[in-house]
């Protein structure tokens, strides 16, 4: 029978802890003067479906691998910001 204990105490944690409490260093980032394509070669090299567009330390935007495959025109980047 599997123990579920370490399930009962993640979700008191989850319920319980602040946002802040819960964040940890992203090691893959790119920077708004980054290009589009060099933010897809950094998602599929890490096998990640999105990056986070920081600056300064600050999270300004977030660029999807869905955002780019699903749009008409892919010659010009989305990135959420």
């Amino acid at each position: 029978m599997p123990d579920h204990s370490s399930d009962g105490q993640l979700r008191t944690l989850l319920e319980s802890a602040e946002v802040g409490q819960l964040t940890m260093k992203v090691r893959h980032q790119v920077s708004p003067d980054d290009t589009f394509e060099a933010g897809m070669a950094l998602m599929r090299k890490h096998s990640q479906g999105c990056a986070l567009v920081c600056h300064d330390g600050q999270l300004v935007g977030i660029m999807t691998e869905k955002g780019h495959s699903s749009r008409p025109d892919r010659s010009q980047p989305s990135i959420t910001g």
